[in-house]
């Protein structure tokens, strides 16, 4: 029970590595993000045969720490390169930068439709689930399960780097509307 609470802290500096991450990205930082997502594993590696070590001694909490060790690694050199090249002087400005509602606007209609198609892959993927575990099993859920890991794994690197590259182009763009 005290695990699954502390999975709470690597849980906030993930979500917050993202962040990091997404403004590299929109910096076009492609190749500095790169060096940096390549920490997060080389340290795990580093401490995984002690993490192990203290599980089996009875200490739970050491996978906490192993998932918490890496993403801040990986938060603090985000968080350097973004500080030093000066893209996140809006969230430390004293002045307050208002937001233009032709801007908000825009955001909310992508938000909405993201949320939308987001909400109704889920539910598709939950119906999908709920059928496979009235008609098989638990056991084949859990093989549906892995090999849909699995496929979407694939499919995952191939739309991480179209993102990296067009969601920072589609943002210099301007419309007619």
């Amino acid at each position: 029970e005290t695990v699954i609470r502390w999975i709470a802290v690597p849980v906030v500096l993930f979500n917050t590595h993202i962040f990091l991450i997404s403004v590299l990205n929109g910096f076009r930082a492609i190749g500095r993000i790169a060096i940096i997502e390549i920490l997060g594993p080389f340290i795990t590696l580093l401490i995984v045969y002690p993490i192990c070590i203290w599980v089996g001694e009875g200490y739970a909490l050491a996978f906490v720490w192993m998932l918490s060790a890496s993403q801040s690694v990986k938060i603090f050199f985000a968080f350097n390169v973004a500080k030093k090249n000066g893209w996140l002087a809006p969230i430390f400005s004293k002045e307050s930068s208002k937001i233009d509602k032709v801007s908000s606007s825009a955001f909310f209609r992508f938000a909405r439709t993201t949320l939308f198609t987001s909400l109704l892959s889920m539910g598709a993927i939950l119906l999908v689930r709920a059928m496979i575990i009235r008609n098989g099993g638990l056991y084949e859920a859990g093989l549906f399960d892995v090999a849909w890991m699995m496929s979407g794994s694939y499919v995952m690197i191939l739309l991480g780097s179209f993102g990296t590259y067009y969601m920072p182009t589609l943002t210099g763009m301007s419309s007619a509307s």
